[in-house]
């Protein structure tokens, strides 16, 4: 279970949105490097799990490449990045 964190933050975040089948996903960060990585750990932890043969068309593509191409390799799921100026 994932626990609620607090922490003081000044100029922006991003708000990182992976939108699949079951409803959307969120992640924030205080940089937008940061938001790409959860992507890349998702893409990740897809390849590990669902990649089981050389067979698959995706099979030797790096994360990276999964990534930029996300809609395609699970037919429709897609990652966005919003980044929000905050208040101050």
């Amino acid at each position: 279970m994932n626990t609620e964190q607090t922490h003081t933050i000044r100029g922006t975040v991003y708000l990182a949105v992976y939108s699949h089948k079951h409803g959307e996903d969120y992640s924030i960060h205080t940089t937008f490097e940061g938001a790409k990585n959860w992507f890349a750990e998702i893409a990740k932890e897809w390849k590990d799990e669902f990649i089981t043969s050389e067979s698959d068309p995706w099979f030797g593509e790096s994360v990276e490449s999964l990534v930029e191409s996300w809609d395609e390799v699970t037919d429709g799921e897609f990652f966005n990045i919003h980044e929000l100026g905050l208040q101050k």
